[in-house]
């Protein structure tokens, strides 16, 4: 990046939670910007090309999915949306339009700053190559999985989670590890976000016909994705 300090433009309607979420990030060192409406906001983040596009998917004028679709193909930062949603086919809908991320509010302020620093790192790296376990691909670029040649579809935090733990194929990662570097924050004991998303995965790849026994629990520990 050509900027020492990275560049967020933040867009979002309601004015409490923007000034809150501008002021948290600009004391953790991040340039921000920000706008209300989204019937004018494409020219704008065209023009200025930040580092972090902070989208709320409902906005004045115009949503923040028709916003996504319409600029991502000459914008070249990350795209992270911001939505009240909770429906895992709109996370699917702004991931197929090209969002890098998905947080649904209420946007916990620690979770969103390291939602952006992963999206920076991404970005300042470039993706990782493809991730094949047995039967399974996983394409960061693209944020696209295949079982046996056929796409399956996953969420933003399904994806994430997938493809730390194939990353790490053979090794028993913690639960403690997972809420760290994906969510932000330190594992209490009885937060069970982790499990339901690892629930949510071994299905989906059940549903392919391939063994939900691919990602092994760990009883007590965590979870550990088993080589063929």
């Amino acid at each position: 990046m050509a900027d020492a300090t990275p560049r967020v433009l933040l867009i979002e309607d309601d004015r409490e939670l923007c000034e809150s979420v501008a002021t948290y990030l600009r004391a953790h060192q991040l340039t921000v910007t920000t706008h209300s409406r989204g019937d004018t906001a494409a020219p704008i983040i065209l023009e200025r090309q930040p580092d972090v596009l902070l989208l709320d998917v409902m906005l004045p004028g115009e949503d923040g999915f028709n916003i996504c679709s319409k600029i991502r193909g000459q914008f070249t930062g990350a795209i992270l949306l911001l939505t009240a949603r909770g429906e895992e086919a709109d996370e699917v809908i702004g991931l197929e339009l090209g969002a890098d991320d998905y947080v649904i509010k209420p946007v916990r302020p620690r979770v969103l700053l390291a939602r952006i620093n992963r999206l920076l790192g991404r970005h300042r790296r470039g993706p990782p190559a493809p991730v094949v376990c047995g039967p399974i691909a996983l394409d960061p670029a693209r944020r696209r999985v295949t079982v046996h040649e056929h796409d399956v579809e996953f969420t933003s935090a399904e994806f994430d989670v997938l493809l730390f733990l194939a990353l790490r194929a053979g090794q028993v990662v913690s639960r403690e590890m997972i809420h760290r570097e994906l969510l932000g924050g330190r594992y209490n004991g009885v937060d069970r976000s982790v499990d339901l998303r690892v629930h949510r995965i071994r299905r989906k790849l059940a549903a392919t016909g391939e063994t939900m026994d691919i990602i092994k629990a760990i009883r007590g520990v965590g979870y550990m994705v088993v080589l063929p």
